[in-house]
């Protein structure tokens, strides 16, 4: 494997199998590259800046990383999806709810304020709204 891509590859194994342009850019990875890398089916492009490696093993909340890592790694997954993500309901929420300050890419994800620091806790490669601060102890 090309040492540019081992080296995005060991980022992207952090995130659920997915990268930035950005992050891309920074192993010397470039735009053509990745353009051709869609085409030839070894990257997908599920969002605007955001790519993942197609043979990556599929887990259980990459949906969401996917969202994490298009904010950069830093919003957090707040209100219903952070109770789904703790246990708390077993409803699904209709949207992704996620406090970062910026503009949705797509209409699944809602965006809300940021939350302070303490409010938010890591569950693998994503943050998510602490139990306390949802109101459960």
């Amino acid at each position: 494997m090309n040492p540019r891509i081992r080296a995005l590859f060991k980022i992207a194994e952090t995130q659920d199998g997915y990268f930035t342009t950005s992050q891309a850019k920074k192993v010397g990875v470039s735009a053509m590259y990745l353009y051709h890398a869609v085409k030839r089916e070894n990257f997908q492009h599920p969002l605007r800046g955001v790519y993942r490696f197609t043979l990556y093993p599929h887990t259980q909340n990459e949906e969401l990383t996917k969202y994490f890592v298009w904010s950069g790694g830093k919003g957090v997954f707040c209100g219903p999806t952070a109770s789904q993500l703790h246990g708390l309901t077993d409803a699904l929420p209709a949207k992704i709810h996620m406090a970062y300050d910026g503009v949705s890419p797509d209409d699944l994800l809602e965006l809300y304020p940021p939350l302070p620091a303490e409010d938010a806790m890591w569950l693998g490669p994503i943050r998510v709204q602490t139990r306390a601060s949802l109101g459960y102890a």
